[in-house]
């Protein structure tokens, strides 16, 4: 029942994808909160931050999952 080292390294790297695929698509809607929300400046704020904290983590797991990718294919 065990199974290769790089199954799992591949599984993990379709996991990144995916997981970090979501949490990009979240950052949009959070974004247009941003301009929707135009008579509070301090939602507007915390949804700027909100948005770029979404966006750098969905990317920086799609990177990650892009780089284990191309590192199974050698």
């Amino acid at each position: 029942m065990s199974q290769e080292p790089t199954d799992h390294a591949a599984r993990d790297a379709e996991t990144f994808l995916i997981i970090g695929g979501f949490v990009l698509l979240l950052s949009i809607p959070v974004g247009l909160g941003h301009f929707w929300e135009w008579h509070s400046r301090n939602a507007q704020i915390v949804n700027l931050f909100a948005t770029a904290a979404l966006f750098a983590v969905g990317g920086g797991m799609v990177w990650r999952g892009l780089v284990m990718r191309k590192r199974l294919k050698r």
